[in-house]
């Protein structure tokens, strides 16, 4: 890769995360969401607890 990255994923990696600092209409809980989800703390999307995430939306 001609910046420095490993391969296409962290390219794309790099440019949503860029995309995220940038935006100014984000709502504020989708980058709790992402902290939550790297450090491990997140809902998985199965049948059991579906409605308690379309609520939480």
């Amino acid at each position: 890769m001609a910046q420095g990255y490993k391969d296409a994923d962290e390219v794309a990696r790099q440019a949503f995360l860029r995309w995220m600092s940038e935006e100014s209409d984000t709502p504020p809980n989708i980058q709790t969401r992402l902290d939550e989800a790297a450090s491990g703390r997140f809902i998985p999307g199965d049948r059991s607890n579906i409605q308690r995430i379309i609520a939480a939306a």
